[in-house]
Protein backbone atom coordinates (compact mmCIF):
# COMPACT_ATOMS: atom_id res chain seq x y z
CA UNK A 1 0.00 0.00 0.00
CA UNK A 2 2.45 2.67 1.15
CA UNK A 3 1.85 6.34 1.97
CA UNK A 4 -0.70 8.38 0.03
CA UNK A 5 0.33 11.84 1.23
CA UNK A 6 3.69 13.61 1.08
CA UNK A 7 4.03 16.89 2.94
CA UNK A 8 7.47 18.44 2.88
CA UNK A 9 6.44 22.00 2.19
CA UNK A 10 8.76 24.56 3.72
CA UNK A 11 11.82 22.36 3.29
CA UNK A 12 14.31 22.94 0.53
CA UNK A 13 14.61 19.51 -1.08
CA UNK A 14 17.04 20.90 -3.65
CA UNK A 15 17.29 20.05 -7.32
CA UNK A 16 18.32 16.42 -6.87
CA UNK A 17 15.59 15.87 -4.29
CA UNK A 18 12.97 17.44 -6.54
CA UNK A 19 14.05 15.27 -9.47
CA UNK A 20 13.85 12.17 -7.29
CA UNK A 21 10.48 13.29 -5.96
CA UNK A 22 9.10 13.59 -9.49
CA UNK A 23 10.25 10.07 -10.28
CA UNK A 24 8.87 8.74 -7.00
CA UNK A 25 5.46 10.29 -7.58
CA UNK A 26 5.09 8.37 -10.84
CA UNK A 27 6.14 5.11 -9.16
CA UNK A 28 4.02 5.46 -6.02
CA UNK A 29 0.45 5.61 -4.83
CA UNK A 30 0.81 9.20 -3.58
CA UNK A 31 -2.40 11.17 -3.92
CA UNK A 32 -1.46 14.44 -2.21
CA UNK A 33 1.85 16.24 -2.64
CA UNK A 34 2.73 19.51 -0.91
CA UNK A 35 6.38 20.08 -1.58
CA UNK A 36 9.09 21.97 -3.42
CA UNK A 37 10.49 25.35 -2.56
CA UNK A 38 11.55 27.15 -5.71
CA UNK A 39 11.19 27.37 -9.47
CA UNK A 40 14.30 25.25 -10.05
CA UNK A 41 12.72 22.56 -7.89
CA UNK A 42 9.55 22.68 -9.99
CA UNK A 43 11.66 22.34 -13.14
CA UNK A 44 13.42 19.28 -11.72
CA UNK A 45 10.16 17.80 -10.36
CA UNK A 46 8.59 18.14 -13.80
CA UNK A 47 11.61 16.50 -15.41
CA UNK A 48 11.39 13.64 -12.92
CA UNK A 49 7.72 13.12 -13.72
CA UNK A 50 8.64 12.78 -17.39
CA UNK A 51 11.76 10.65 -16.85
CA UNK A 52 10.21 7.25 -17.56
CA UNK A 53 7.77 7.40 -20.47
CA UNK A 54 6.72 3.80 -19.81
CA UNK A 55 5.72 4.40 -16.19
CA UNK A 56 1.99 4.49 -15.48
CA UNK A 57 0.40 7.90 -14.89
CA UNK A 58 0.71 9.28 -11.38
CA UNK A 59 -2.27 8.99 -9.01
CA UNK A 60 -1.80 12.47 -7.53
CA UNK A 61 -5.09 14.37 -7.23
CA UNK A 62 -3.80 17.32 -5.16
CA UNK A 63 -0.59 19.24 -5.85
CA UNK A 64 0.05 22.21 -3.58
CA UNK A 65 2.80 24.57 -4.68
CA UNK A 66 1.48 27.60 -2.80
CA UNK A 67 3.73 30.02 -0.93
CA UNK A 68 6.81 29.13 -3.01
CA UNK A 69 8.95 31.13 -5.41
CA UNK A 70 7.50 29.60 -8.55
CA UNK A 71 7.95 31.77 -11.64
CA UNK A 72 6.36 31.62 -15.09
CA UNK A 73 9.23 29.34 -16.21
CA UNK A 74 8.33 26.89 -13.45
CA UNK A 75 4.68 26.99 -14.49
CA UNK A 76 5.60 26.28 -18.12
CA UNK A 77 7.65 23.24 -17.07
CA UNK A 78 4.85 22.06 -14.84
CA UNK A 79 2.37 22.54 -17.67
CA UNK A 80 4.28 20.04 -19.79
CA UNK A 81 4.19 17.51 -16.97
CA UNK A 82 0.48 17.87 -16.18
CA UNK A 83 -0.44 15.34 -18.85
CA UNK A 84 1.25 12.78 -16.61
CA UNK A 85 -1.12 13.66 -13.77
CA UNK A 86 -4.51 12.66 -15.21
CA UNK A 87 -6.05 12.25 -11.74
CA UNK A 88 -5.11 15.82 -10.73
CA UNK A 89 -8.15 17.69 -9.46
CA UNK A 90 -6.54 20.49 -7.47
CA UNK A 91 -3.40 22.47 -8.33
CA UNK A 92 -2.62 25.34 -5.97
CA UNK A 93 -0.15 28.00 -7.09
CA UNK A 94 -1.36 30.86 -4.89
CA UNK A 95 0.96 33.32 -3.18
CA UNK A 96 3.95 32.78 -5.42
CA UNK A 97 5.90 36.02 -5.46
CA UNK A 98 7.43 35.09 -8.81
CA UNK A 99 4.02 34.97 -10.48
CA UNK A 100 2.95 38.45 -9.47
CA UNK A 101 -0.80 38.85 -9.86
CA UNK A 102 -1.08 35.85 -12.18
Amino acid sequence: AGPVELLCSGHDVGCEGALALGRAVRASRLQTVAALAATQDVLEFSEGLQADPDAPPALVHTLDLSHKTVTPAGCRALGKALQLLPALRKLTLSRNVGLGDA
